[in-house]
């Protein structure tokens, strides 16, 4: 293979790398972008290389030219019978990516024509920018990595493709009086272009509206991903309001639904009027949940409870019903909780609610760098157990409650124009909440948190063991025997949960059940994930640690729009989880050790507002469900898997024995089954194939055995010296004949071809090292070297034969 096919094949490589980056891309925002453009561009690259792109290097010619434009332009054409006959479409810069690479694909046709391989590794390079900026994720990563390589590879075949045959044989010293003065042009040219800025015009400082956004300031595009705003016009109001959503604005438009801020005048103005009585939502499971708007009736009790003994009701289908609205819009890393309600009792039957002795104590701070205050409820739980901080929006919907759905470790709270801690307070359980009826739609919370190492082992609260549920104590001392006391104990209870018992919303347990939970761990072993949580409260109380269980929502990540990048919340996301008391004044420790609590709060200011209130590490025993972690690093990444996989070793030795057994044949006998394996491929190939076709692919296969066996065919060997194939003058005729022989008869007769390939498959080759030595280049005669060919290299080589070696003194 020659140097510049070498490089061709290198600059294929990359533009299906940057093809593949792109489209992953696209697809991350808007599953399923793109995939048929992209589809037709290469079948049509593919037919302009068979047609402009087989003859020899020439000059650009009209047809050429003609066929990449028309390639180029595809992307807007394809875009415009998009939206006529479907009515789905692209933003302007995905339009002008994809046009950009048709291009490239194109210049990869024709990459013999002058120029065309450099501008189509150009265009790559400007695709995989692109690409990689539009989504970073582990396969984009992955592919720039590997773009990365191959383009170091291409760029050194490149250079040393331009340096063959052209050193200097002399040097002519001169300045470079044309590269200063276009320099100096360029220079003045881009200085008279920025001289406006001098008198800072509104017009040379601001970006107006240079790609139409779903919220642009001279035109929007109904297709945009969201540019400004989250959607098509939504954007804050700042001078004329025309619509109103779930956006932060200074401007609020009259709707029957009340905002925040007319809400905040019933307690906020010195002569307040009376209050009306408030109702509390109960979290009910999710085939107990209705959306209607029938008015429900108070409760007298002093307590909330929750009965987890209920009864299934079926709902009738109704053909004209829409999917659920969104309770809530979360943006933020996901899966994420969101807590409503608190439960600390149980009877047998119900979670009964929470009474918190000690309520929040708020700060309201400083305005931080984009004027937002937040007003801090909490401490932060221990550094070392939760190293990262997380900023959560949560934008409300159609939930009608006064609690502030809140993520677990929440350390502070803001919203717009948040002026008074007085418009927040805390619940009778200790929960964040609202002194309102119900929070008004389209308002939106900032809530900031910590994430917990997902390799730490938080230090717990021990309590009384709570001996009054026998059962669920000799379970729960069985799953822990030999377990040391502490994180391990709660990480056994929740992986015999996860793994033993299986989650039915529709098993619930019965009306004749004394106890749910005994019923649910020894008879049913499925059920709701409010069963899952009661379950494991009551375990960990009887092994002497204090735990709560918690209902709200769940922010599920299958639930994620790319296009919006939020994730919504639905009715059927009301779900239950388990909450484990840390070990007392950790919270203060941490926050005196780091200085700063979440938002730049100090340390004495934190310990004074979060007075009493404890912190809890979230639990997930609930099979499907999972906890929000801290982000890892690629090293602890690799250390937990690591361990997990000495952990299955040391749990299964005969097998791990086994399976190490096994690889290690495979490795030891990886040639000979590379080698049985090429030659099963043989009668495949030699039924779809005709006696012309067939000399060539047994060739190839009989060149990828060897090349398996370790004795590959040099470079430049014919195959008629090949050891091999010596004695096998019948495969020679055969394959010369249909290598060279195009349209020429026959040596050998159908049947003798295929017998003569049937005969050179079979030929036996030993294992043995490979061959060391240099390039294969290298490895040729002199003569048949490419550069031998030349007439300056001829020349040389006789100067070199005919010239006597100079002494060392001259060649120093």
């Amino acid at each position: 293979m020659t140097t510049s096919r070498h490089i061709g094949r290198v600059t294929l490589l990359l533009v299906a790398l940057s093809s593949a980056l792109l489209q992953l891309a696209l697809d991350d925002r808007q599953p399923g972008s793109g995939a048929p453009l992209l589809v037709a561009s290469v079948v049509l690259a593919a037919g302009l290389h068979a047609l402009l792109g087989r003859g020899t290097a020439g000059a650009w010619t009209g047809r050429s030219v003609v066929a990449l434009v028309a390639l180029g332009g595809l992307a807007f054409g394809w875009e415009g019978v998009s939206r006529s006959l479907f009515a789905s479409g692209q933003p302007l810069e995905v339009q002008m990516a994809c046009c950009l690479r048709n291009l490239m694909l194109g210049l990869a046709a024709l990459q013999r024509l002058p120029k065309a391989r450099s501008l189509a590794a150009l265009s790559s390079l400007f695709l995989v920018v692109i690409g990689f900026l539009w989504s970073a994720n582990a396969w984009t990563i992955g592919l720039l990595i590997a773009y990365a390589a191959v383009g170091m590879w291409w760029l050194v075949g490149t250079y040393w493709d331009r340096l063959g045959g052209r050193f200097a044989d002399e040097i002519e010293p001169s300045a470079p009086v044309r590269p200063v003065v276009a320099a100096a042009v360029v220079i003045g040219l881009v200085s008279l272009a920025f001289a406006p800025l001098v008198a800072r015009a509104p017009g040379t400082t601001a970006l107006l509206g240079f790609f139409p956004s779903s919220g642009g300031t001279q035109w929007s595009s109904p297709y945009a991903y969201g540019g400004i705003g989250d959607g098509p016009q939504m954007v804050a109001a700042k001078e004329n309001a025309s619509s109103f959503g779930p956006v932060e604005s200074e401007l609020f438009l009259e709707s029957k639904m009340p905002s925040l801020y007319d809400a905040m005048n019933e307690f906020s103005k010195a002569a307040p009027r009376k209050r009306k009585s408030s109702r509390r939502a109960i979290p009910l499971a999710p085939s107990m949940v209705q959306l209607n708007h029938q008015k429900k009736g108070t409760t007298q009790q002093a307590t909330r409870e929750f009965s987890t003994v209920r009864q299934a009701t079926r709902r009738r289908s109704n053909p004209g019903d829409r999917k659920s609205p969104a309770l809530l819009l979360v943006s933020g890393r996901t899966p994420t909780h969101l807590a409503l309600e608190t439960y600390d009792r149980w009877d047998g039957r119900s979670l009964i609610a929470a009474q918190q002795p000690a309520p929040h104590r708020f700060k309201l701070r400083e305005p931080d760098q984009l004027g937002r205050r937040w007003l801090k409820f909490a401490a932060a739980p221990p550094r070392d157990t939760y190293p990262a901080d997380a900023e959560t929006q949560v934008r409300v919907v159609n939930l009608r409650t006064n609690r502030v759905p809140t993520p677990p470790n929440a350390t502070a709270v803001t919203l717009e124009k948040l002026h008074a801690a007085s418009m927040f307070s805390s619940a009778d359980d200790g929960s964040l909440a609202m002194p309102v009826e119900h929070i008004p739609q389209l308002t939106i919370f900032r809530l900031r948190s910590t994430l917990r190492d997902r390799s730490a082992e938080p230090r717990l609260a021990l309590a009384a063991a709570d001996d009054s549920w026998s059962v669920a104590g000799k379970l729960a001392a069985e799953w822990t025997a030999g377990v040391p006391p502490g994180w391990p104990q709660v990480a056994a209870v929740l992986k015999r949960l996860r793994t033993d018992y299986v989650h039915d919303q529709e098993a619930m347990a019965p009306d004749t059940a004394g106890d749910a939970v005994e019923h649910f761990l020894l008879e049913a072993k499925r059920g709701p994930d409010y069963l899952f949580a009661a379950s494991a409260a009551v375990m960990l109380r009887t092994l002497g640690y204090e735990a709560r269980v918690r209902s709200g929502l769940y922010a599920s990540p299958e639930r994620y729009d790319r296009a919006t990048r939020l994730t919504a919340v639905l009715a059927e996301d009301v779900h239950f989880w388990v909450e484990v008391k840390l070990a007392p004044g950790t919270a203060a420790a941490a926050t005196s050790a780091s200085g700063a609590g979440a938002g730049g709060v100090d340390a004495a200011s934190v310990g004074a507002d979060a007075a009493g209130v404890a912190s809890w590490v979230t639990i997930e025993p609930t099979p499907g469900y999972d906890v929000l972690y801290a982000p890892e690093s690629l090293l602890a990444a690799f250390a937990r898997h690591g361990r997990q996989v000495l952990g299955v070793v040391a749990a299964h030795p005969g097998s791990s024995l086994l399976l190490c057994v096994l690889t290690c044949a495979l490795v030891l006998a990886r040639r000979q089954l590379a080698d049985a394996g090429l030659s099963a491929l043989w009668p495949v190939g030699a039924w779809l194939r005709g006696p012309q076709q067939l000399p060539c692919f047994t060739l190839r296969l009989l060149e990828w055995r060897a090349w398996a066996r370790g004795q590959g065919r040099p470079a430049g060997t014919p195959i008629g010296r090949w050891p091999p194939l010596a004695g096998h003058d019948d495969f020679l005729s055969a394959a010369g004949w249909a290598l060279y022989g195009q349209g020429t008869r026959s040596p050998l007769g159908d049947d003798a071809i295929r017998a003569a390939c049937r005969g050179a498959i079979r030929i036996p080759l030993s294992s043995q090292p490979p061959r060391v030595g240099g390039p294969a280049e290298a490895r040729q005669p002199e003569a048949r070297r490419p550069e031998a060919r030349r007439p300056e290299a001829r020349h040389a080589a006789r100067h070199r034969q005919t010239t006597p070696h100079a002494p060392d003194d001259h060649r120093r």
